[in-house]
């Protein structure tokens, strides 16, 4: 439900009947243009029209003055023949022309782009008597259907084939609440060695967001439950190992180390090196050393 018009070759914009802001129904006109091909195409097979019924009338008319002729007995039977001959090439040649007129015609429907739903025109970028390029980088008019608004992002390649349609998202305006929604959909890569897609995502309801907002997505990819979890700033890493600080019972630092699971806005996911109830140091840990004593202000549950 948002559609920007490009012009599908250069041509003159000759009609531009809405203006921001305005409702536009299913099939109104939003752009007409005057393509050169077309028009001279079009004049072309309308003289070729004009100029093969001619000869087909004056073919016809020949026959019929010949065959008086021939009735009177007074005209041998090849003339006639070839009389009839010329019209019935005559009349194929008009039949021919007046094919390649209806072909010419339905080209000029090109020369007429439609609104393909009910919405509102959001942006006029020309003006009557402007010349329009067939390039994405020149739009005309852009129409959105403020009932089905969406949300595009940019997916890496590498995590694209886990980002399915259907699936769960929040979308974090600045300022607002968040918002549920879900994939919607998801396109092929923009050329061979694109680095992102455009992943589009939908709402349950009609959503309150302004077109164009910008806004942060969530996208759910994995959900664990009922899982031990530590503040991601508490871990430290020294070569591929990772250790957090415990405050032990006697008021001294340990140094544990741990493997860590999925970490997710700040919280890590421990798969293994703590059990439940055990005190994370969370302040001061670049400093510590294992077995030094240790002052607990504020502790929490890991």
């Amino acid at each position: 439900a948002d559609f920007i018009v490009i012009a599908p070759e250069t041509a003159e914009i000759v009609e531009l009947p809405r203006a921001e802001g305005d409702a536009v129904r299913e099939g109104d006109l939003l752009v007409r243009f005057e393509i050169a091909s077309v028009t001279s195409s079009l004049l072309a097979r309308q003289s070729d029209v004009v100029e093969a019924t001619t000869r087909a009338q004056n073919a016809r008319a020949e026959v019929a003055r010949l065959t008086t002729y021939f009735d009177k007995g007074v005209l041998p039977r090849n003339t006639l023949d070839a009389a009839r001959t010329a019209l019935a090439s005559a009349e194929s040649a008009l039949q021919l022309a007046r094919a390649q007129l209806d072909a010419s015609k339905l080209l000029t429907e090109r020369t007429l782009i439609r609104a393909r739903f009910a919405g509102i025109v959001t942006k006029v970028w020309h003006k009557v008597g402007d010349i329009a390029t067939a390039d994405a980088a020149d739009p005309i008019v852009r129409v959105i259907d403020p009932n089905r608004t969406q949300v595009a992002i940019q997916v890496p390649m590498a995590q694209i084939d886990r980002v399915t349609p259907g699936r769960a998202a929040r979308i974090l305006p600045g300022g607002g609440p968040p918002e549920t929604a879900a994939v919607s959909s998801r396109s092929a890569p923009a050329t061979p060695g694109a680095l992102t897609v455009e992943v589009r995502l939908g709402f349950p309801t009609p959503s309150a967001l302004k077109i164009d907002t910008p806004v942060q997505v969530e996208i759910l990819l994995e959900e664990r439950r009922d899982v031990l979890v530590a503040p991601e700033s508490a871990i430290q890493r020294q070569g591929l190992a990772a250790f957090v600080w415990i405050a032990r019972q006697d008021g001294r630092a340990e140094r544990r180390e741990v493997r860590v699971g999925l970490t997710v806005n700040g919280v890590a996911q421990i798969l293994s090196g703590l059990t439940a109830g055990d005190q994370i140091i969370v302040t001061g840990i670049s400093q510590l050393e294992d077995g030094a004593p240790i002052t607990v202000t504020n502790a929490g549950r890991g």
